[in-house]
């Protein structure tokens, strides 16, 4: 299967202003929805493998930036706490934000900076949230050494759904796409894990 290629991702998503917006919050679909776009990977339940779940990251309070952060032109983002709960992870935005639960597992064995993340949204307050959506996102989180956190996320690796039908998703016409078996989701993960990550999250000053 062919993998997204990093011009793709340049040109409809880093330099596209209303794809920037869309990408608040760990999942990100709702705000997706709210504003029209698509190509959020999902599912009716969580597809990843819990038992494998691991917390490399660092609990504390994290600020949003663009990839690469050092040349964005984009002000950084509200802050992101994000707590160790269970098995993962409760990351909530601001005071009174999105908040999601986040569950992790390792890659593969020749990706392993980054791990697969499951991300369910638990508590949402605001415009961009959809009643009663307790859908289940995917994408890829990556940790580099300095402590920071870059994400890879589906609506803009792959925006036009081409990865995820390949795999065996339903995608409506906005692109939402739909796994249902975690085989056909790891497949999907495994082919943008190349793409350039489209944020970073760098632990906030103290």
């Amino acid at each position: 299967m062919k993998r997204v290629s990093n011009k793709v991702i340049n040109k409809t998503a880093l330099r596209d202003p209303d794809r920037r917006i869309a990408r608040a919050g760990l999942a990100g679909c709702g705000l997706l929805i709210a504003i029209g776009l698509g190509g959020c990977w999902q599912s009716s339940s969580g597809l990843i493998d819990e038992s494998k779940a691991t917390q490399p990251f660092a609990e504390g309070t994290y600020v949003e930036h663009d990839w690469p952060d050092k040349n964005s032109s984009k002000q950084p983002g509200q802050p992101i706490m994000i707590k160790k709960s269970g098995s993962g992870y409760r990351a909530q935005w601001g005071s009174d934000g999105q908040a999601f639960d986040v569950i992790v597992v390792p890659f593969d064995s020749e990706r392993h900076d980054f791990y697969a993340y499951q991300a369910t949204q638990v508590a949402c307050t605001g415009e961009a949230c959809g009643e009663g959506d307790r859908h289940v996102y995917y994408g890829l989180l990556g940790m580099r050494g300095d402590g920071r956190i870059v994400r890879i996320e589906p609506e803009q690796a792959d925006p036009e759904g081409k990865v995820a039908k390949a795999a065996g998703a339903s995608c409506d016409d906005s692109n939402m796409c739909e796994f249902t078996t975690r085989d056909a989701l790891m497949a999907a993960l495994a082919q943008i894990a190349d793409t350039t990550p489209s944020l970073t999250y760098q632990p906030a000053k103290k």
